[in-house]
């Protein structure tokens, strides 16, 4: 897809998700059922992506999320998808929960700069949102993690 064949990337992923249940009777897979899921559903998300159906795409990442919460690639893309479907509010709130419920793992930061840059869009008082969420991260974000994304 990187390289611009939508046709053989779909053609990949199809071979991906016939391995899938290919391997169901194969325990030595170094990926879990459902991270192996997961990559096939998130697959899918981005032949629908590529293609402009962001509402396929979002269901495709539900499906990823309900499996495994804290599949931050899924939730992030869920958002971005939101983001293009113009329903922002939705796509601020996907990520806010994200980091309400696992915050260990969704405190990434992409998934922090694209939720600042949707403050940027939705609010005009972003500063402050973004102040209040560069505070938290402060709290409960490891030493290592790079706190300038808020770009506050």
């Amino acid at each position: 897809m990187q390289i611009g064949d939508f046709e053989g990337a779909k053609g990949s992923f199809h071979r991906v998700e016939t391995m899938l249940n290919e391997r169901k009777n194969d325990d030595s897979s170094a990926l879990s059922e459902v991270e192996f899921r997961n990559l096939v559903n998130r697959s899918k998300a981005l032949v629908f992506l590529v293609g402009k159906d962001y509402v396929s795409a979002v269901r495709e990442y539900e499906e990823c999320m309900e499996r495994d919460p804290a599949d931050v690639v899924a939730v992030n893309n869920k958002a971005l998808c939101l983001m293009y479907l113009r329903d922002l509010s939705d796509s601020i709130k996907v990520l806010e929960n994200s980091l309400e419920r696992v915050p260990t793992v969704a405190l990434n930061e992409t998934l922090v700069v694209n939720l600042c840059s949707m403050y940027e869009l939705a609010y005009v008082n972003h500063s402050e949102i973004k102040r209040t969420l560069s505070n938290w991260i402060a709290r409960v974000a490891p030493d290592d993690f790079d706190a300038s994304c808020t770009r506050v």
